[in-house]
């Protein structure tokens, strides 16, 4: 038992999934509830299939033809979102992310793109709560795939269009090879 519980950092060897990742630094966060975040430090080491709406993660399978992506800081993989009328901005992949977030700026640049709706309360990793204001954002292209109307919290997200959360997520199988920077998705149905 690790006693009372406080943020800090701790070095630990590590094996996921039949890999030896050696040693690694891992983040202890004193948490209202018990969670385990399995962040890119280690995805990143992999080709990750994402199949979310299964409940499965394969590590190394198959290759399909990718299109590149950028990685942003912390090794986070960047989508370029597109819209018919050209409009096109640079959202983070999180699987984590419950629902996807736009930055108040990129809504006040495209406002036919977002149909506000009230409010929406949400919290975050550290299980700080928030009411931010909510929309429902038009179909997006991403990864040449074209996707429904979904729900997004609409916050500042300095240097930062958005995050893709669970909502776009949950709707496609997603293939990313962090080391070789690419990424597809097959859209669920198809």
């Amino acid at each position: 038992m690790l006693g009372a519980l406080e943020d800090r950092t701790v070095s630990l060897a590590l094996a996921f999934d039949g890999y030896d990742l050696g040693e690694i630094e891992v983040g202890v966060a004193a948490a209202p509830e018990s969670r385990t975040l399995l962040g890119q430090d280690v995805l990143g080491r992999f080709h990750c299939e994402y199949r979310l709406a299964e409940g499965r993660l394969v590590l190394n399978g198959s290759t399909p033809a990718y299109l590149p992506v950028h990685l942003g800081a912390g090794g986070h993989v960047l989508l370029e979102l597109t819209w018919p009328d050209g409009t096109s901005g640079t959202f983070v992949f999180d699987t984590g992310a419950s629902i996807s977030v736009v930055d108040s700026s990129f809504v006040a640049a495209h406002p036919r793109l977002f149909e506000l709706s009230g409010v929406s309360t949400g919290s975050d990793a550290s299980g700080t709560s928030a009411q931010t204001p909510a929309a429902l954002m038009e179909g997006p292209s991403i990864l040449g795939h074209g996707f429904p109307g979904s729900p997004v919290a609409v916050v500042d997200l300095p240097g930062l269009d958005g995050v893709v959360g669970w909502p776009l997520i949950s709707l496609a199988a997603w293939t990313i090879d962090h080391t070789a920077r690419g990424a597809a998705c097959v859209p669920c149905g198809r």
